[in-house]
């Protein structure tokens, strides 16, 4: 579980070498961290039991979900109260996901990338 604060160190520790990527958070009122996501499914929202927990009103208590499919990964809005924006749009169904897409989940916008804390490459992946 990750929660909303920031991590104690700048640099990945060990057991998130191996993340699928990463989501660049931007709560509203504090700066920036990453979040590794390790294993799918990925749970995002405020329940304690979520892989990302949002302290924030506007989320629900599992807000989305982000997935692995036969065409790679998706997140998904799992009957929020208050929706999930996707690049900008509201999602209204499980929609693909790449690096550098946006989700916007309450006050909290996440941008899922490949880059690691200290800008290294997730392995396996490429940012080009």
């Amino acid at each position: 579980m990750t929660t909303d604060q920031p991590p104690s160190s700048s640099r990945p520790d060990e057991d998130v070498v191996a993340a699928i990527g990463w989501f660049a958070v931007s709560p509203p009122s504090a700066d920036d961290w990453f979040a590794p996501v390790i294993d799918l499914p990925f749970t995002i929202g405020r329940d304690r039991s979520c892989d990302l927990v949002l302290d924030d009103e506007r989320a629900s208590r599992v807000h989305a979900r982000v997935e692995s499919g036969p065409d790679g990964l998706s997140v998904n809005d799992l009957a929020s109260t208050n929706g999930v924006t996707h690049n900008g749009a509201v999602l209204v169904q499980r929609s693909p996901m790449q690096f550098d897409d946006t989700i916007v989940i309450g006050d909290h916008s996440l941008r899922f990338v490949a880059v690691v804390p200290d800008h290294t490459t997730a392995p396996g992946w490429t940012t080009d």
